[in-house]
């Protein structure tokens, strides 16, 4: 994997049975010494981890890959009284010693003679948590240490990124990044870099909408915010973890960054890929990671994501998994599809059971946000030969005291634009306008002036549902 230009310190991994020793990827050594838990990864080619042999690793990975060579099906090697043993777990699970080296600088005497320096090494304990990701072709391991001997700030600055493709308004009004910065803003954390900006609180954020209305554009630009808002904190500071991008997906989408400034972007392919930008990615197939929605959220639960991302949800019973997930503490981010946003909300409360007040306000609690994307006819290019731009206007509800406590009293009746915790198409536009420099400005204001009685019908037709 490739070694970024950074400070690194050198791990090595045993387990206190065997004391075995495991090399980590020079792009993985780096945060060990910096935080609380640590994700790395290994490219898995024909049994080996970057070229290690299987006996160079602990029993537990040992035994994972040994499976994982001779059926295909990631598993679990526990070592219980009398001998080891092997369940089909499909994750791993496991304590294990970590053994971190800080690197001294190295120092001159009087004679101009060098001295190096001996690099001072601490053991922890950790508990580890592995699976695949990258459809089976990489093994991503977890290390929960607890609280690292050695703490310190890196001193560095991490690449500048944005999220998705660069924006071409000839082919489409809004953003997927301008749309999540809106939602961001209406929930209280702006994007501004600094050492206060707040992350996004916990909860279920579910982008629904028809076929091709961009949900899954709209859906990672969210995530990929989130998770840059959680890298810029953790870069402040040494005590915060660098946050760690869990998704489980059919198929893994295109994950698409860019440098800023840069007009060509690069899709997330490798976990070594999102290093430098101060993140770790573990993108999970259900085809070839993990077959089962709630086994792929209880290893979530090991891997302390810093969003969850899930591919669209469509059953009863996965709406219940996802809720008492996003009810751990945890962000999720998640699409469906849905007519209207009262159509969306109503298919959460109805596969959570959420029959009495009671359970309307406990599955209300643990949805942050639920924005709907609709398809809005261009009305320019109606009067002019103007080409068609793609336009999506989107609504959106999100937690409040006051949205909580309509919902319970009154179900969905209370789900329509208002002005207060129900932000209706116009007013969403309104509200990007306001947050854009004046070249964008101007676009949106000429959009509102031809389409705000369109958005305005709109929002009425979804108050009469």
């Amino acid at each position: 994997m490739t070694e970024l230009p950074r400070r690194y310190s050198s791990g090595e991994v045993d387990t206190d049975q065997d004391k075995r020793n495991l090399d980590l990827p020079a792009s993985a050594k780096e945060y060990l010494t910096k935080a609380e838990d640590q994700t790395v990864d290994w490219k898995i080619e024909d049994g080996k981890l970057d070229g290690i042999e299987p006996i160079d690793l602990p029993e537990s990975l040992n035994d994972y890959l040994r499976l994982l060579q001779s059926s295909q099906r990631p598993v679990v090697g526990r070592k219980e009284a009398g001998g080891r043993h092997v369940k089909a777990q499909e994750a791993v699970d496991d304590k294990v010693s970590i053994s971190i080296e800080k690197p001294k600088q190295a120092t001159g005497d009087n004679t101009g003679n060098k001295n190096t320096a001996v690099a001072e090494k601490r053991s922890v304990l950790a508990r580890m948590s592995a699976c695949t990701c990258y459809s089976g072709e990489y093994l991503s391991a977890t290390f929960r240490i607890g609280k690292s001997p050695i703490q310190e700030q890196t001193g560095t600055s991490l690449k500048e990124w944005e999220p998705g493709k660069k924006h071409d308004p000839t082919q489409f009004l809004l953003s997927g990044t301008e749309i999540a910065d809106v939602v961001r803003n209406e929930l209280d954390t702006p994007i501004a870099k600094s050492t206060d900006i707040k992350p996004l609180p916990d909860g279920l954020l579910v982008i629904s909408g028809a076929t091709n209305t961009s949900k899954s554009i709209v859906a990672t630009a969210l995530a990929l915010r989130a998770v840059q808002v959680a890298a810029w904190r953790a870069d402040e500071d040494p005590k915060l973890r660098r946050p760690h991008l869990v998704t489980y997906e059919d198929p893994i989408e295109k994950w698409e960054i860019r440098d800023a400034g840069q007009a060509q972007e690069k899709n997330i392919e490798r976990p070594d890929e999102t290093l430098e930008y101060g993140f770790t990615a573990t993108l999970r197939d259900k085809r070839r990671d993990r077959t089962n929605l709630e086994l792929a959220l209880k290893d979530a639960l090991r891997q302390t994501p810093a969003v969850m991302y899930v591919g669209e949800v469509r059953e009863a019973d996965e709406w219940k998994q996802i809720i008492s997930f996003a009810g751990t503490g945890h962000l999720v981010v998640t699409t469906a599809h849905a007519a209207s946003l009262s159509e969306a909300m109503s298919r959460i409360i109805t596969a959570a059971e959420a029959d009495t007040p009671a359970k309307r306000r406990e599955v209300a609690s643990r949805i942050l946000a639920c924005i709907h994307l609709r398809k809005v006819d261009d009305v320019r290019s109606r009067k002019s030969s103007n080409k068609s731009v793609s336009l999506i206007a989107p609504t959106m509800w999100h937690r409040k005291p006051l949205s909580i406590s309509s919902l319970v009293a009154t179900g969905l009746s209370s789900v329509h634009a208002n002005g207060s915790f129900v932000l209706g198409r116009k007013m969403f536009f309104e509200k990007v306008a306001q947050a854009l420099k004046s070249g964008r400005k101007q676009d949106i204001e000429e959009f509102l002036q031809s389409a705000r009685s369109e958005l305005t019908t709109m929002d009425l037709e979804e108050l009469c549902e």
